[in-house]
């Protein structure tokens, strides 16, 4: 019983996905602002992007809301923002020519998929 109580909470790894919770949530907004302004601008291919960091602003805002909250099905929207997040990022590598970034995004969300399936802490912890 004292096992479970030490592995439950908002401690341990899960800092470090609040912080990238708050961080692109954040980022998205912004970028979501900024393709806006390019479009007004008359530049119509930023389109996507904005479609993709509006969503994905929700998304991570979403996630957030519920991470705090410590909520049941955190787990599942973690890994699909996770995998959104790579599915983003392998677009703007084709439409910038620019591929450094995908394997990055790709391990990230390989790893994070299986703490969040396979972690005590989060087992115990988003429960409500």
């Amino acid at each position: 019983m004292e096992q479970k109580e030490k592995l439950k909470g908002l401690g341990g790894w899960l800092i470090l996905p609040a912080i990238g919770l708050i961080i692109n949530s954040l980022a998205l907004s912004y970028f979501s602002l900024e393709s806006f302004m390019i479009i007004l601008l008359e530049d119509f291919s930023f389109i996507l992007f904005f479609v993709l960091d509006v969503a994905g602003a929700c998304f991570f805002i979403y996630t957030t809301v519920l991470f705090f909250k410590e909520k049941r099905n955190l787990p599942k929207w973690m890994i699909f923002v996770l995998w959104y997040q790579f599915i983003y990022v392998i677009i703007l590598s084709i439409s910038t020519e620019g591929y450094s970034n995908v394997l990055g995004s790709l391990a990230a969300a390989w790893i994070w998929t299986s703490y969040f399936r396979e972690s005590k802490r989060v087992k115990n912890t988003f429960i409500k």
